[in-house]
């Protein structure tokens, strides 16, 4: 019997591929501050776009990893998109992206 954590990547992945989506911003691999549901957030989302990927479709992931305002975890640059993120009101109370 197959884990629930394969099923949710490859449910997500296909929900990446469906709605045609190009870009995923996660946590980084050490889940920005350390937490273990961040840490599985990201394992998630890396196994999601790793099987969208495998089905030929392009996505790009971004990472925000402590001790960086951010960094590429597949490709591309995020500044802008850290940009844009900081005008929403959710991440204006984080100061590494205010």
């Amino acid at each position: 019997m197959e884990g629930l954590l394969p099923q949710f990547q490859r449910s997500l992945g296909l929900l990446i591929v469906k709605h045609a989506i190009s870009r995923l911003v996660t946590l980084g691999e050490d889940g920005y501050d350390g937490h273990r549901d961040h840490i599985a957030s990201h394992i998630a989302a890396m196994g999601a776009a790793q099987n969208a990927m495998a089905a030929g479709h392009e996505v790009e992931v971004w990472a925000l990893n402590s001790g960086h305002k951010g960094e590429t975890a597949v490709s591309g640059d995020c500044s802008r998109k850290l940009g844009a993120m900081s005008l929403h009101i959710s991440q204006r109370v984080h100061p590494d992206l205010v």
